[in-house]
């Protein structure tokens, strides 16, 4: 299946996780991938490098180094990426930051802004950079991976849980500005996935195991999503939780 073949598709927080299973996919079904974090190589690709070289290096995927949560940075690699390839096919935001579990009202106001700023005010901010890019391709299309929780609150991660039901409403209404464009976004809420990320979550006794999902199983759906299979998508949240929220 190359559903996504000659596509330019970039993928914020790709190195490890959700971000690197929604990579691997897209790389899989014939796109170029283009994919980033703060540190560059994440511990998960440098484990799947290792472990598996001969079928990551038949994948079209790039690594660079950027913290998008820092303005210029973020700016001066979209604007490298875009004037590389000449457009951008496919923009995937996945970066997160969590900083806080437990009582909310005992979170600093430090670890709240980090929240924001990172969730909500970068992933806004990568859209409006990219859009130039996004709408020099034929059938663009942006995914916003949101969380389960952006409709199902967790009290131990409750302001996580507010930034992600603002990514819900942030596809919702870019939906409608965008249409003009041609450009179109969703939003895909994972349920509860086993990465590192969500480790102090899955890896408990009292878990059903049978409703923890893969990086993959995220990747699957996005592929369909930002492919022409999903063309009659636009401005809508999928929740890909396995049941998760009806426990």
């Amino acid at each position: 299946m190359a559903r996504l073949e000659g596509k330019i598709c970039l993928v914020t927080g790709g190195t490890a996780g959700i971000g690197l299973g929604i990579a691997e996919r897209f790389a899989k079904e014939g796109a170029k991938v283009i994919i980033c974090s703060r540190k560059g190589k994440g511990k998960e690709i440098d484990e799947k490098l290792e472990s598996d070289t001969d079928k990551f290096s038949d994948l079209d995927i790039e690594i660079h180094a950027c913290n998008v949560g820092k303005a210029e940075e973020r700016k001066a690699f979209i604007e490298k990426i875009g004037e590389k390839y000449g457009r951008i096919d496919v923009l995937v935001l996945n970066v997160a930051s969590s900083t806080h579990f437990g009582m909310q009202l005992d979170i600093t106001e430090k670890a709240f802004d980090k929240m924001f700023e990172l969730n909500v005010k970068s992933t806004f901010f990568t859209i409006k950079e990219a859009k130039p890019y996004l709408e020099m391709a034929e059938n663009p299309n942006i995914l916003v991976i949101s969380s389960l929780v952006g409709t199902n609150p967790s009290p131990p991660i409750g302001v996580y849980s507010m930034t992600k039901a603002a990514l819900d409403n942030m596809v919702k209404f870019l939906a409608i500005e965008l249409r003009s464009d041609n450009i179109r976004i969703n939003g895909l809420a994972p349920g509860l996935i086993k990465t590192y990320f969500a480790k102090n979550i899955w890896d408990n006794p009292e878990i059903d195991q049978d409703r923890v999902g893969l990086p993959s199983d995220i990747g699957s759906v996005a592929a369909t999503l930002c492919s022409d299979d999903g063309n009659f998508c636009n401005g809508a949240v999928f929740q890909v939780n396995g049941g998760f929220s009806s426990m």
